[in-house]
């Protein structure tokens, strides 16, 4: 038993090995501004689609600089979400204040935070590296223990939505907040049977604070979202332990298992 054990063990560590290259650093110039990422859906669970108006919003010819107002879309009109439009104009800035050895970061260095991605993941841009994912969950504000870095200054972000009409018109709105149908996270919640409150699009932004508060409150009502490659093996992990006599394990092996998996 100890044996299928360690095997599980190493095929997690293997797997945990082979990162996926949006998780490691890579040597590039700091992005210049505005930084503008396009097909972007930018929180956990944003879809695109068939999205309804929940109050008057207003379509323009373009998302850029110089745009004409097409026409104004009524509450209840129903609308296909086409494609996003990310801008960064100024990246929020994190201070880091305790060793970051997996990027190579130390006390006094700044990460520069970009488009989020959900989950507290999101770009960031720091020492002449930049990582696809970079994980916020250690960032205060949001962060309530072992924490290693602090948010010193809010970016300024906006996100800008393709949308077509049924009467076939096609233009673009940035008041993506007015709208039901954009997170599919936000549907009836298993326990509750209650349509979940939706979150201003602003405070989702990158923010590994919002994202983290998110997270906790799904949890609350019975929600939750893992890897299911984490998940399966933890799974396996657990159904062997139930067979073994703990006390027989040298001290701290349990505490250690679990922390692999990033359970405290």
């Amino acid at each position: 038993m100890i044996l299928q054990i360690f095997n599980l063990l190493s095929t997690t560590v293997l797997v945990a090995a082979q990162l996926s290259p949006a998780l490691v650093p890579k040597q590039a110039p700091k992005p210049r501004l505005p930084k503008v990422d396009e097909n972007a859906c930018p929180f956990e669970g944003c879809q695109f689609g068939e999205w309804t108006v929940r109050k008057p919003v207003r379509l323009f010819s373009t998302w850029k600089h110089k745009q004409t107002p097409l026409r104004r879309l009524a509450k209840g009109e129903v609308v296909r979400a086409l494609t996003g439009i990310h801008i960064t104009f100024a990246p929020s800035e994190i201070s880091v204040t305790a060793p970051m050895p997996q990027y190579g970061l130390k006390p006094g260095d700044t990460v520069f935070g970009y488009m989020n991605l959900g989950e507290g993941f999101f770009n960031a841009w720091f020492k002449g590296m930049w990582v696809e994912e970079f994980d916020g969950s250690a960032i205060v504000p949001g962060c309530s223990r072992n924490c290693s870095a602090r948010l010193v200054k809010p970016g300024t972000f906006e996100l800008w939505v393709q949308l077509r009409t049924r009467d076939g018109v096609t233009g673009w709105t940035k008041e993506t907040d007015s709208f039901d149908g954009k997170d599919a996270l936000g549907r009836l919640m298993p326990n509750a049977g209650q349509t979940q409150r939706s979150v201003p699009s602003e405070q989702r932004l990158w923010t590994a604070a919002g994202r983290v508060r998110a997270r906790e409150a799904a949890l609350a009502d019975g929600v939750l979202r893992c890897c299911a490659v984490k998940t399966f093996v933890m799974g396996a992990l657990l159904q062997s332990l139930s067979h073994v006599q703990v006390a027989q394990d040298p001290p701290g092996a349990v505490s250690i298992s679990f922390a692999l998996f990033g359970i405290e």
